[in-house]
């Protein structure tokens, strides 16, 4: 699934995490795939990305490699017989912790959604009209109300203001 990633929020705990270790860590997540649980991450894509040497890639993934949550680095790195292999171990236990496991993604993708359906559902003044309706109703609302209304209270606060507006 690209450009869908989960931001680990014991990661913004750590106050040793530079800048643009934090930048490229976020793109190796960005990388990782919930489906088989591995990650793809070539050196020279982060270096051409954030306009960087490839040596100061290397030296931020090697201490990204260093940096440990619950006793598992952000990155594991493996020399294999012809190439160098990257593993992200702490991203791995985050999305497991989620409910991610490999080639089944359903029970995570529900915990996901019902955890946002829980935390931004909004309550708005005449929640049940649209933009029409709304507008008739604010326009009939006496100026002293009308003046108690926020922006943000309304599902469309730039009724609000052209109302206002045009009271003037």
């Amino acid at each position: 699934m690209s450009n869908f990633y989960l931001s680990d929020p014991k990661l913004f705990n750590i106050t040793i995490l530079q800048p643009l270790h934090f930048k490229i860590y976020e793109y190796c997540c960005s990388k990782f795939n919930c489906k088989t649980q591995t990650s793809y991450i070539r050196l020279l894509d982060i270096s051409g990305l954030f306009q960087i040497s490839m040596q100061t890639v290397q030296e931020a993934m090697i201490e990204l490699s260093k940096i440990k949550i619950d006793d598992e680095p952000l990155i594991r790195i493996t020399q294999q017989e012809k190439y160098v292999e990257f593993t992200m171990p702490r991203y791995l236990k985050f999305i497991k912790s989620v409910g991610f496991e490999k080639f089944n993604n359903g029970k995570a993708f529900s915990t996901i959604r019902n955890h946002l359906q829980k935390t931004i559902t909004k309550k708005y003044l005449y929640n049940d009209l649209d933009q029409f309706q709304l507008s008739d109703k604010l326009r009939d609302l006496p100026k002293e109300e009308l003046e108690k209304i926020n922006e943000s209270d309304l599902r469309y606060p730039w009724i609000l203001r052209n109302v206002k507006k045009n009271l003037r």
